[in-house]
């Protein structure tokens, strides 16, 4: 999710070594902020306060005003004028963006859109919107403080399907299954493949 750059310093200090597995569309994130406000360009970050990667990122770019998506909250004694550019926690869904967009539409001129989700969250996202009818539930792969896992629960609520959500595979043995032939499995970004395989193996068995 990223993190303060901080604490790389910490670490070189105290002779630690940096394994940095920031996910890519994060560090792309940060470094097209950088970029953007070089041209001199004023920044909007759509996000979840108190999110690992929002939280991030704020402490990376500090000149960067936050958006909360969730309440509204809104830093915007840092935009001079009325246009800036938007960027975003990746993991956000499509209608937390769309309605960020829409109240921000309303306090600015011209609103450029620059990156905004990472590809795996959009293709997850819209895999299970377009679920075949036949599945009758949805386990979600993640943990409850993953921001995208928590979304890909709540559209599969939204889709009016048994929705599960499990950090792995000890959690899905616990779950009552029961009445359930056909179930869709997926998982926000911070699954990791063996994870995933080790818990379809288990579902294929039951």
């Amino acid at each position: 999710h990223g993190h303060p750059a901080s604490y790389d310093e910490i670490a070189k200090e105290n002779g630690v070594e940096i394994i940095d597995a920031t996910c890519p569309f994060v560090q792309a994130n940060e470094e097209e902020a950088n970029r953007l406000l070089k041209q001199g360009k004023a920044i909007i970050y759509l996000g979840v306060k108190g999110h690992l990667e929002s939280e991030g990122f704020r402490a990376n770019i500090q000149k960067a005003a936050f958006f909360d998506v969730h309440s509204f909250d809104f830093e915007k004694e840092k935009i001079v004028g009325d246009s800036a550019t938007l960027l975003c926690q990746t993991t956000l869904s499509e209608e937390e963006i769309s309605a960020s967009i829409e109240y921000l539409s309303s306090h600015f001129t011209h609103l450029e859109k620059g990156k905004l989700r990472c590809a795996s969250t959009t293709l997850r996202q819209q895999a299970l919107k377009e679920l075949d009818e036949s599945v009758e539930g949805v386990l979600v792969l993640g943990s409850v403080t993953s921001n995208n896992s928590q979304k890909l629960y709540e559209l599969a609520l939204s889709k009016k399907k048994k929705a599960f959500l499990a950090l792995g595979l000890e959690e899905v043995k616990k779950l009552d299954l029961t009445g359930i032939s056909k179930i869709a499995l997926c998982s926000g970004a911070s699954t990791s493949q063996e994870t995933f395989l080790a818990v379809k193996e288990y579902l294929s068995s039951l």
